[in-house]
């Protein structure tokens, strides 16, 4: 099946609201996710290492959404309200019609499962709305809080390389 984005979608959970990312973003991100090396240390990038920087990724965001490309998707996780981290598809392979998925969440909001919560109803739309056949991702093998939420997501392991476990979910037949 060749994937088409069928439309991006704002998505609510029991305790979040998954939307797209505003301009007006950029500040709380920055200071809650790009300056915190907690929060990086597992990444092996950092998209907002300044408020320029976090503009410029919040725009390519923006239209990323607004396009019907295949570049990938991006929200913003609010609980309550209140910016509670960020989650993303992106790297989307035609080779195999699937995309990988990333998150990032606030360091004051980790243990409450948000991620978790934010992994499954992402990868729940893109298998089932928008028709991709598997959603990847790739966690540090030190990272067991990671390991957890892929494996909420419904994720496996695939295998490990260079210090980085690989998880995927494939679309049930």
């Amino acid at each position: 099946m060749c994937w088409k984005m069928l439309f991006f979608k704002e998505i609510q959970t029991e305790r979040l609201t998954l939307r797209g990312p505003r301009l007006d973003d950029a500040e709380a991100i920055y200071k809650e996710l790009g300056c915190n090396p907690a929060i990086t240390r597992y990444t092996g990038w950092n998209p907002y290492t300044s408020i320029e920087a976090t503009q410029a990724v919040l725009s390519e965001n923006i239209a990323e959404n607004e396009s019907s490309g295949l570049k990938g998707f991006s929200w913003v996780i609010e609980a309550d309200g209140k910016l509670a981290g960020t989650v993303g598809a992106y790297d989307y392979s035609s080779e195999d019609n699937s995309i990988e998925l990333g998150y990032s969440i606030i360091e004051s909001q980790w243990g409450k499962g948000y991620a978790s919560e934010a992994a499954c109803a992402t990868t729940d739309w893109l298998l089932t709305v928008n028709g991709i056949d598997a959603v990847k991702a790739w966690v540090d093998a030190d990272n067991a809080a990671s390991v957890r939420v892929l494996q909420r997501a419904g994720m496996t392991e695939t295998g490990e390389e260079d210090q980085r476990k690989y998880y995927e979910i494939r679309k049930r037949p």
